[in-house]
This record gives C-alpha cells, structure tokens and sequence, in this order.
C-alpha cells in the first residue's frame, strides 16, 4: 500500500515517490525489471498510475523503458553518472549564490545543533560502522535548505531529479574510505559560509564538496566495473579450460 504520508499527492506521484526511495536506497539492483502489473497488485492502484510513475522515473533518468522487453532500473553507467554530477554541481553552485542571502538565520542556526549533536555522538560511540546511522539524516539537510531558498521553480524540479540520481550512485559504492566523515566535515565548512554570509565562500565549500563526492563515487563505481570484467574473464577462462580438458 501507499505510505499515508503520501496522500496529498497524485497516485501516480505517490507510487513513484516509493520506487525512487527503493531505487535510491539501493533495494531494487541496477537493470532489474519492474513488474508493473505486480506494482499494481502491491500498491492497490490501477494500471495507470503505476504506467504514469514509470514515465517519471525514466524523465528522472532511474528507469529504462525497453520496447517489448519490458521496464528496468537504470544500469549503473560511470558516465552517465559523471554527466549527472557535473550538472548537478553547475546548477547547485548557482543555486547557492541566492540561497546564501536567504536562508533564514534560525535556519542555520537549527542546523548547526544537528550537527554539533551528531559530532558529539560520533566522538562518543566511534565506529565508524555506525557512521551512516549518525551522520545519514544529516547528510541532506544543507542541500534542502540551499534548493529551497534559491526560491527558484525550475532549479528545485531539476535537483529533484539530480540530487535522486547522485544518492543513487553514492548508494551503490557505500560508505568506502570514511567518505560520510568526510562529507560530515565538508557540509560543516559549507554551513560556516552561509551562517556568515559570504556567497564565495559558500559557492566555493559546495563545489569542493560535490566534486569530492563525484571522484569518490565514480572512482569507486569504476573499480567495480573493472572487478567485474576480471571476474567475468576469468570465469570465461576456467569455461574454456574445463572444455578444452
């Protein structure tokens, strides 16, 4: 069924609001195919509705539709990935520049006691298994407050859209080399800027940030890729000995 938080929407956006969140969070694999019919039975709507998310999904660039094979999440592409994260920096950088003078103070000010207080917990418990528990709902945060005080319509459909497909590729790669650490301290250079005010600044932490976000997640996609093609080989390899015996 459809979440009750939900309900305000259409049902085709409330359907797809649920499979960007299981495409996004990493529940649904990359090239998987969707069954629209069981999507249907699953979230007791029509047909139609389910058709209508899809639509959404693919203009979000999370679903492929292929004629007469069927509908499948996105495969994993390094760069289409790279394309998305370029975009994505260019338009949240011109975001910033607005967002810098509007953000309310009480705003920033909430923020940074989000983050003192999941600073405090990370000083107190450690391990850096528990990093995304602590640090996931912060993660975000700076992102909705620049989106939605760049008080720009278009910018925020498209960052809707870019910001699912880089979660997306950042979900595929994980927490590798402390990266969540590592943004922790990137978003709170960036929420020193805004609180003071000074827009180059700000403009400059989100660019440094969002490209070190881009090298660490397409590094780390690629050297799955290239992990993948090994193992391939060598199963071809093991294949043609074992016919060749």
């Amino acid at each position: 069924m459809i979440p009750s938080g939900l309900v305000t929407k259409s049902l085709a956006e409330q359907v797809r609001e649920v499979l960007r969140s299981r495409i996004v969070g990493g529940h649904i694999a990359p090239g998987s195919r969707m069954d629209l019919d069981q999507l249907a039975t699953e979230f007791g709507v029509s047909i139609t509705p389910v058709r209508d998310a899809i639509r959404l999904l693919e203009k979000d660039g999370l679903v492929v539709v292929q004629p007469r094979r069927g509908v499948f999440t996105a495969a994993a592409d390094v760069k289409a990935f790279r394309d998305v994260f370029e975009a994505r920096i260019a338009l949240e950088c011109l975001a910033v520049e607005t967002a810098a003078r509007r953000i309310p103070d009480a705003a920033l000010a909430g923020l940074a006691g989000a983050y003192a207080r999941a600073a405090a917990r990370l000083d107190l418990e450690g391990a850096r298994d528990g990093d995304e528990a602590v640090l996931g709902p912060t993660d975000s945060a700076i992102h909705d407050l620049i989106v939605q005080h760049a008080d720009n319509d278009v910018v925020r459909e498209l960052m809707e859209s870019l910001r699912s497909r880089t979660a997306w590729a950042q979900r595929l790669v994980a927490d590798r080399a402390g990266r969540y650490r590592q943004s922790f301290a990137e978003h709170r250079a960036l929420l020193e800027a805004l609180r003071a005010r000074d827009t180059q600044a700000a403009q400059l932490a989100l660019r440094t940030h969002l490209e070190r976000a881009r090298d660490h997640t397409l590094a780390a996609l690629a050297a799955d890729a290239q992990g993948t093609a090994r193992a391939a080989d060598g199963a071809l390899a093991s294949a043609a000995q074992g016919g060749a015996a």
